[in-house]
C-alpha cells in the first residue's frame, strides 16, 4: 500500500470516528428522538458515505425511523419476520428466499444483553473504495459503539 492509500484510509477512519462522536454526543445530550433520527441520517450520509439505509427499531412493534436511497419505501414496509431474531451482523446473500430487503448489502443488529433493539439495513457499499471485508469491519464497529452508548444511557454511566 503507497502513501497516498494511506493516508486515504487515515483520512476515512478520521471521518468514521468524527461521525460516531457526533452521534454519541448527541445521545448524551438528550437530544429527542426525532432530532437523534436526523443526525444519524445526516451523518450516515455525508460523512460514512453510506448509500442506502433502514433503521428499525423495536418501540412496542417494529417500526422503521430512518430510510433512504431505496427502491421500496420501508417506512411503509412492516419488518420481515426471518429479521426479527437477528443476534449478528448478516450479509443480505445469506439469506435464500428473496424480498424487498435483498436491496441491501448487510443487516446489522442493534442490541442490549441478548435483545435486539434494532435493525440496520445498509446498502451501496462501494468496493471500488474500500474492500467489503473492511466494511463489515467499519458497520461492526459503529454498532458496537451505539451498544456501548446505550448501555452508558441506560446505566447513567
Amino acid at each position: 500500500m503507497d502513501e497516498l492509500e494511506l493516508k486515504k484510509k487515515l483520512e476515512r477512519k478520521e471521518l468514521e470516528l468524527n461521525a460516531l462522536l457526533e452521534v454519541t454526543q448527541s445521545i448524551n445530550n438528550n437530544v429527542p428522538e426525532d432530532s437523534l433520527y436526523k443526525i444519524f441520517n445526516f451523518t450516515l450520509r455525508s460523512n460514512l458515505n453510506i448509500k442506502k439505509l433502514a433503521l428499525f427499531v423495536l418501540d412496542e412493534i417494529w417500526n422503521c425511523k430512518v430510510s433512504f436511497g431505496t427502491q421500496s419505501d420501508f417506512q411503509k414496509h412492516g419488518l420481515d419476520d426471518r429479521f426479527k431474531m437477528i443476534r449478528n451482523i448478516h450479509r443480505m446473500d445469506e439469506f435464500d428466499e428473496e424480498c424487498a430487503f435483498h436491496e441491501f448489502d448487510l443487516v446489522i443488529p442493534v442490541a442490549h444483553k441478548s435483545d435486539t433493539l434494532a435493525l440496520v439495513f445498509v446498502g451501496g457499499l462501494h468496493p471500488s473504495k474500500y474492500d467489503r471485508e473492511e466494511s463489515i469491519k467499519i458497520h461492526s464497529g459503529a454498532k458496537q459503539h451505539y451498544y456501548c452508548c446505550y448501555r452508558e444511557q441506560e446505566t447513567g454511566a
